[in-house]
């Protein structure tokens, strides 16, 4: 449930950020950014940066997947699959799959 919840306040973060970003000629749009402690007010900025393409590619200094080198990790993406909203996270570098999450059921149309 907390994957999910994550995932979705990074969708939203992402909507402000980039909402106004225009595309380069090669179709991708690069956002860097860097993501503080809002919560605690501590001090302790992550350098991140996002890549839209054909999916949308969150990366985040020190953090990475199990398959790119380091710094050119993608620990979270999002992917339409077949119409439905499907965030992957590497939450741990090791392992060789991520966690796919589906939205499926976070559709408007479904709410009761």
């Amino acid at each position: 449930m907390w994957i999910a919840f994550t995932a979705l306040i990074i969708l939203l973060y992402l909507w402000v950020i980039l909402k106004d970003k225009p595309e380069s000629s090669d179709g991708l749009v690069r956002k860097d950014f860097v993501l503080n402690d809002v919560i605690r007010g501590m001090d302790l900025p992550i350098k991140c940066f996002v890549d839209i393409s054909d999916s949308v590619c969150f990366n985040a200094e020190g953090y990475g997947d199990h398959y790119s080198q380091d710094g050119q990790g993608c620990p979270v993406m999002i992917r339409n699959d077949d119409g439905i909203l499907k965030v992957y996270i590497w939450d741990d570098i090791n392992a060789d799959e991520p966690r796919i999450i589906s939205l499926a059921n976070a559709r408007e149309s479904n709410r009761k």
